[in-house]
């Protein structure tokens, strides 16, 4: 598999930063990341040594994180984020795709199939936040103001987080990296409205996308998927993994996110 260089689209307040597998592609599969990651820095080389290896990919990292670009106008809401995606994917002239995202990431892709139903065919989402008192990391970030945050809590975030790697967890290990090149004002922004917004993302996967949609969780997390077997979305549990599936256990994530798209 060949990569090419980190490419950018500007949008107001910033620029994505995309890369494809295997060059450009009609119809491929977009990888969009979650809340302090990066899909570029944490996906693109797990998907090159996995079973999604041959299918094209296009990996998104938002403004704010990873190798995007970020500008303090930009408002870095889910609503905005998905406009960003929008832009990007009307830009490059695809066709309707299959959209993976996790975390944060399938709360963007859930926003993108809502208002662009046109650009979405397959929508795979990775423990998107639906109910707001499930929240950890973005709960715990939208409790300070945005200057707070920035002056102070974004570094002992940082700091909590190496200390985990430390001490051997899989998940802080992958997350570090990306979590250090995020963009603190970015981190509080989205973190807010990731927070305010989980309901509207909840209705809207259950009853306002028509489209396939297929919910993965990790089998450690407790996730309650009731409501949404009922609402008939399928519901792929990763065995032995926790929110960070593909950090924990990249092949069972990555084999079902092929299957899900096969």
């Amino acid at each position: 598999m060949v990569d090419t260089d980190i490419l950018y689209h500007s949008v107001p307040g910033g620029a994505i930063a995309y890369a494809w597998s295997h060059g450009p592609a009609s119809h491929p599969l977009v990888m969009v990341h979650g809340l302090g990651d990066s899909a570029i820095l944490n996906f693109r080389h797990r998907v090159a040594r996995s079973p999604l290896a041959a299918t094209p990919n296009l990996f998104i990292d938002l403004p704010g994180f990873g190798s995007s670009k970020f500008s303090l106008d930009h408002l870095a809401t889910i609503d905005r984020y998905a406009e960003d995606m929008a832009d990007l994917l009307m830009a490059l002239h695809l066709q309707p795709m299959a959209v993976f995202g996790h975390s944060m990431g399938g709360n963007v892709a859930i926003h993108l199939a809502q208002k662009y139903p046109n650009l979405v065919d397959h929508l795979i989402v990775a423990e998107p936040l639906l109910h707001r008192e499930h929240s950890v990391l973005a709960s715990d970030i939208a409790r300070f103001d945005e200057a707070s945050f920035v002056a102070r809590r974004f570094a002992m975030l940082i700091r909590a987080t190496s200390l985990q790697a430390y001490r051997g967890d899989v998940a802080a290990a992958a997350f570090l990296d990306p979590l250090r090149r995020a963009h603190p004002h970015a981190m509080h922004r989205a973190a807010c409205s990731l927070v305010a917004s989980a309901h509207i993302s909840l209705h809207a996967l259950q009853s306002e996308i028509a489209i396939p949609r297929t919910f993965m969780v990790g089998s450690h997390t407790g996730v309650d998927t009731s409501g949404l077997e009922l609402s008939g979305i399928p519901i792929v549990r990763i065995p032995n993994a926790g929110h960070f599936m593909l950090a924990e256990q990249e092949h069972g994530t990555t084999y079902a996110i092929l299957k899900a798209i096969s």
